[in-house]
């Protein structure tokens, strides 16, 4: 029987391995538009043309809710293919089939008004039903509804509840969130130490503002000890990942060292 997540019979063949890499993706957060390019890089990698991708998935039977996500995905996401209705149909059939990322991928469609009429309402019961379902990355956006009030009302203890859980499975937009709110106290007590924890724990994992929210707890102490040189390592892992903020932060960094430098000889020659 395939699972309802992970499909359990993949083989070793190169359109299986994407469709795997795709939904390990989708489960870490990571961005779409990276997604639609790893996509493109194992095709290449394997000397496959998406024209070749598309076709299979779309004439394959076996796995037909997995492969629907994808082939919608495609549809969506990558400029060659891109077709709203086919991507929109491709998640339906998924959806109507009871597959979880099928609801996740609806639900997206309904939230941002992509070739459907927008019903945050209907996203969010969707979201839900594939966040119970264990689907991380739903989890993820049903907990940004809780956040934002996107098809229900705003409930900061909810929010940080599916947000902690989608943490959990791996999620690193999760992740770093939950360390925003145990910084900021939203929905919880304020703890510095817990916040370090998730900030850290995405940021080890590559994602670019969670390493811009690690350094300013070296610099500000929160919740661990100052460290300038640490705090300076991971602003620069986090701008080289083209986080804004720390680029900023880092052009700050350096004024400040040009003032204290101007200030000693300033000093010195008095």
């Amino acid at each position: 029987m395939i699972s309802n997540l992970h499909p359990e019979n993949y083989t070793n063949g190169p359109f299986n391995q994407i469709a795997k890499s795709f939904l390990d993706s989708i489960n870490r957060g990571v961005t779409y538009c990276d997604i639609a390019l790893d996509i493109q890089n194992q095709l290449e990698s394997h000397n496959l043309s998406l024209e070749s991708l598309i076709e299979k998935l779309t004439i394959r039977t076996q796995y037909v809710r997995q492969f629907r996500c994808l082939l919608g995905f495609c549809h969506q996401y990558i400029k060659e293919c891109f077709d709203p209705i086919k991507a929109f149909e491709a998640y339906e059939v998924a959806s109507d089939n009871g597959y979880s990322y099928g609801h996740l991928f609806l639900g997206i469609c309904f939230e941002t008004e992509f070739a459907v009429e927008k019903d945050p309402e209907r996203a969010f019961k969707l979201y839900r039903m594939s966040a119970n379902d264990g689907n991380g990355h739903a989890q993820y956006r049903l907990a940004r509804c809780y956040h934002h009030g996107i098809g229900t009302t705003v409930d900061m203890e909810k929010s940080l509840e599916w947000f902690l859980r989608s943490a959990e499975s791996g999620h690193l937009g999760a992740q770093n969130n939950v360390g925003c709110f145990y910084k900021s106290g939203l929905g919880t007590r304020q703890n510095s130490v817990k916040a370090f924890y998730w900030y850290q724990t995405a940021a080890m994992a590559g994602l670019p503002c969670a390493q811009f929210n690690l350094a300013e707890c070296f610099r500000e102490a929160q919740g661990t000890k100052k460290d300038y040189k640490r705090a300076l390592y991971w602003y620069k892992k986090a701008a080289a990942g083209d986080d804004l903020n720390a680029k900023i932060q880092l052009a700050n960094l350096e004024n400040e060292k040009v003032i204290k430098k101007e200030r000693k000889i300033d000093h010195t020659f008095i």
